[in-house]
């Protein structure tokens, strides 16, 4: 298959948008596509597709989270690549005081095997941001799954990655205030986190460069690879 997306904040116009490419990325299209007309401040966009979650072969929409920082919310929508067709809105999928491009990192979404929609956002007035969660298929309805014992710092990175096991769902957190990074898991069977956090390692993080690590899950084993760079210079 030679069809790919990027998806992107034009500087000019500040629209959420993407442009498509038949050819492997050889050409693309000229001009962009506007998801969005309607928010007038887009500062970041992550996606997720449908078959990057573990059992899913036959998935079509490409899932979008944007953050902006004229209403300062965290916002879903979807493109559907059988016919190139945007679900035609976007829906506020968690509510925030603050966002501010210069410091909070890219949000970051995810679909479980079981199908629910995971999304997690940060704010620079909200220290630590939240996690929401949508189960109606088109993430119509949201509702906010925080865990307990959260980040109290806004320049915290985190990502949320699909499991193989029992449709659960990893958070990965660098705690800047204990330059530790962390993980945990939301249980899907029960729609509960894990007692604690576990500690991966030390990271020591720098307030100039906003992303510190990326984690990916291979879908045939449920193994979750996980690189980051500490003490950036």
């Amino acid at each position: 298959d030679q069809v790919g997306y990027v998806f992107y904040i034009d500087a000019a116009s500040l629209d959420l948008a993407y442009r498509k490419t038949t050819d492997g990325g050889k050409n693309w299209s000229n001009a962009s596509v506007v998801i969005d007309t309607v928010v007038a401040g887009w500062t970041t966009v992550s996606v997720w597709y449908d078959q990057w979650t573990p059992g899913d072969t036959t998935g079509t929409k490409i899932h979008i989270v944007a953050s902006d920082d004229g209403t300062d919310d965290i916002y879903y929508t979807f493109l559907d690549t059988a016919a190139d067709t945007l679900k035609g809105s976007v829906v506020a999928a968690i509510l925030g005081a603050t966002v501010s491009e210069s410091i909070d990192g890219s949000p970051s979404i995810t679909k479980g095997a079981g199908g629910a929609l995971f999304i997690y956002g940060n704010f620079t007035t909200t220290a630590g941001g939240g996690v929401a969660k949508s189960t109606d298929g088109a993430g119509a309805v949201w509702t906010t799954i925080t865990p307990g014992s959260w980040s109290s710092v806004a320049l915290d990175q985190m990502q949320l990655v699909p499991l193989l096991t029992d449709n659960d769902v990893m958070l990965i957190w660098v705690d800047t205030a204990g330059n530790t990074i962390y993980s945990r898991v939301y249980d899907e069977v029960t729609d509960t986190w894990d007692v604690g956090w576990t500690n991966i390692g030390t990271l020591v993080e720098n307030t100039t460069y906003d992303q510190w690590f990326s984690a990916s899950t291979k879908k045939s084993t449920g193994n979750v690879y996980l690189t980051f760079a500490n003490n950036i210079n």
